[in-house]
């Protein structure tokens, strides 16, 4: 056996032999050593830090993974939690609610002032609506646009985290309702009479579409004025509230002032307009007080009166002009459509008859258009919000949803259209022709 390491071994022995007390106590030199090894030893101060640079590095880590993550709050209140803080699917039906219920009652609107109208003024008074209803819907895609441009960029801004901007926002668009109202009269009103004359409108019912559009020119600033504020109130994920004051507007105009113009004062065609401008002109006025009073996130000052135009107003401009250009090309065509409608009638005629229905299919259009609006206003919000926060994920999930929503209830309109044209016209009329042109007009529109 190799005796190489018996110096070493005996060293060690002689040590322990040296620290060792046979009284059972650590000598002094042992003591040392152990002082020295604690004062090695990392500190427990030192070992917190070490903690927490590990934990950070752990987040750090996380977030590089998900980008998402770095905007989303951990308990989201207000705004945040109704645009953001549920489910995709969630917060699109959620934030559809009031638009929803907004198109049902408008859609019934449209029934019950036909009623009103023809009651009172006999069966011109729907052939105005089928012989207006183009140049109305240039004003009400303005009105569509002031509204989008305001509730896509202040809930863009509240995904930023810089509601502050959204205040002087508003103003400025309760400034562009003047200066859009002043182009909506001077507009459509010089145009009103040769459209209609060129959809092949007698000179009579041009003159009585005429009558129709002065209360809604002049008072377009009114419309301009509720709509955005609507979009105020949609843009902060208020839905509910949203449709309260749609919902009050439709039933002022529907059940009082529109009975009280044409079927007690008589004062024609023009007061169903007439009813229309002054129902909203309500509810604004009643909506601008309430936001300048600060019941809402955005609380705009008197003195923002008196500040030059936002940048964040031109870009919600810019981006909500997309939304203008879509409604316009929506209707040439359909102004097309209406002139070669118009001349066939009148080729065969039977224009009066083929009017009528034309206003019945717009007014049953209003019901899946409606609908399918009610979703894309819920949409708006929520994709806004979650772009602004930089969650794709959400705009994506929040995008396909609002596709296969809008899809089904196209397919369901079509089916009842297809199978029960006449049953359903019978609301407006039970004339044999008007029920036989609708059988054969309503399914292929």
């Amino acid at each position: 056996m190799d005796n190489t390491h018996e110096p070493f071994v005996d060293n060690i022995e002689n040590k322990k032999k040296e620290n060792y007390d046979p009284n059972g106590k650590e000598t002094e030199d042992v003591e040392a050593n152990n002082e020295a090894i604690k004062q090695k030893a990392p500190k427990k101060d030192d070992e917190k830090c070490i903690e927490k640079v590990d934990s950070s590095l752990n987040i750090n880590e996380e977030k590089s993974e998900n980008t998402e993550s770095q905007i989303v709050d951990e308990d989201p209140k207000g705004e945040d939690l109704r645009l953001g803080g549920k489910m995709p699917l969630i917060t699109l039906l959620a934030l559809s609610i009031g638009p929803i219920l907004s198109q049902i009652i408008s859609s019934l609107f449209g029934v019950f002032n036909s009623i009103w109208v023809t009651k009172s003024i006999g069966k011109q008074g729907l052939e105005v609506f089928g012989a207006v209803f183009i140049v109305d819907y240039f004003q009400i895609g303005f009105a569509q646009y002031l509204m989008i441009s305001v509730n896509i960029r202040i809930s863009y801004l509240y995904g930023k985290k810089l509601s502050e901007k959204c205040g002087q926002l508003y103003v400025d668009f309760l400034r562009l309702a003047f200066i859009f109202g002043a182009l909506t009269a001077a507009l459509i009103l010089p145009i009103t009479k040769p459209i209609t004359k060129w959809l092949g409108a007698p000179t009579k019912l041009s003159e009585m579409c005429l009558q129709y559009m002065y209360p809604n020119a002049f008072g377009s600033f009114f419309t301009f004025l509720y709509m955005s504020a609507c979009g105020l109130i949609q843009s902060e994920g208020r839905s509910i509230a949203f449709g309260i004051a749609q919902v009050a507007s439709l039933i002022l105009n529907m059940f009082i002032l529109c009975p009280l113009f044409l079927l007690y004062l008589k004062i024609g065609i023009w007061g169903a307009s007439l009813a229309t401008i002054l129902s909203q002109a309500i509810v604004a006025i009643v909506l601008v007080i309430l936001i300048f009073m600060g019941k809402f996130t955005v609380k705009p000052q008197l003195s923002m009166f008196f500040r030059r135009f936002s940048s964040e107003s031109w870009k919600s401009l810019k981006i909500g002009f997309a939304s203008l250009v879509s409604n316009f090309t929506v209707s040439l065509p359909e102004i097309l459509l209406q002139k070669f409608l118009n001349m066939a009638a009148t080729a065969v005629h039977e224009y009066d008859t083929v009017i009528k229905v034309w206003g019945v299919i717009e007014k049953l259009y209003q019901f899946v258009g409606g609908a399918n609006e009610a979703f894309s206003i819920g949409f708006l919000p929520a994709a806004s919000y979650a772009y602004g926060s930089c969650r794709s994920n959400r705009l994506l999930r929040l995008f396909m949803h609002t596709n296969w929503i809008t899809i089904l209830i196209s397919v369901i309109y079509s089916i009842f259209m297809i199978f029960f044209p006449r049953e359903i016209a019978s609301i407006w009329s039970k004339d044999k022709d008007f029920l036989d042109k609708c059988g054969s007009m309503i399914p292929k529109v």
